[in-house]
C-alpha cells in the first residue's frame, strides 16, 4: 500500500520533467524528414524541402485541440510582422480535411497552412502535447521546441532568441 503514493508521486514528477522539458527545448541539431509529404488547400504534394533557405517557424495544430484555436490567431499577427524574414507553416493533424480548412478560415491565418492526416511530421517531433511549435533555422535544423500555448509576446521572444 505504501509504494502506491510513491508510485504515483514518481510517475508525476517524470510526466512533469518530460513535459517541461519539451515546453523549454532547445534544438539538439535535429531536422525533421523534409520529404514528408503534407498536402495544400487546392490538393497538392507539398514538403519542409520547399522552405530550405529561409528560418521557419512550424506549428502543429488540430481543430479538436482548444489551445490551438487559441493561439492560431495570434500566431497569424505575428507572422506578419516577420514577415519577409520567417516564413510561418502551419500542419494540421485532423483527420477530417473540412475541420482543417474551416478551422483556417475561421481564425484568419493566411500564412501556409497544410493537412497531414498521418501526423508523421508531429510523431518525429517528438513532443509530448500539442499545440507544438518548431523554430527551424535556414538549413533546417530544429533550433527550438515549445510544446504548448504560445502567446504573441512568447513567440516574438523565441524568433528573437532562435532564428534572428
Amino acid at each position: 500500500m505504501r509504494a502506491r503514493p510513491l508510485f504515483r508521486t514518481a510517475a508525476l514528477f517524470v510526466v512533469a520533467a518530460l513535459v517541461a522539458g519539451a515546453c523549454s527545448g532547445s534544438g539538439s541539431d535535429r531536422s525533421l524528414p523534409s520529404s514528408s509529404v503534407f498536402f495544400s488547400p487546392e490538393g497538392t504534394e507539398a514538403t519542409l524541402a520547399q522552405f530550405e533557405g529561409q528560418p521557419v517557424v512550424l506549428n502543429f495544430f488540430a481543430s479538436w485541440c482548444p489551445p490551438c484555436v487559441a493561439e492560431l490567431p495570434e500566431f497569424e499577427e505575428v507572422s506578419r510582422e516577420f514577415a519577409g524574414r520567417v516564413q510561418f507553416v502551419g500542419v494540421n493533424t485532423d483527420f477530417d480535411e473540412d475541420a482543417w480548412l474551416n478551422l483556417v478560415d475561421q481564425t484568419g491565418v493566411t500564412y501556409p497552412t497544410f493537412f497531414q492526416p498521418s501526423a508523421e511530421l508531429f510523431r518525429s517531433s517528438e513532443s509530448p502535447a500539442m499545440p507544438t511549435t518548431l523554430f527551424l533555422d535556414s538549413d533546417g535544423v530544429i533550433r527550438h521546441t515549445f510544446a504548448g500555448r504560445l502567446t504573441q509576446d512568447v513567440l516574438r521572444d523565441l524568433i528573437g532568441e532562435h532564428l534572428v
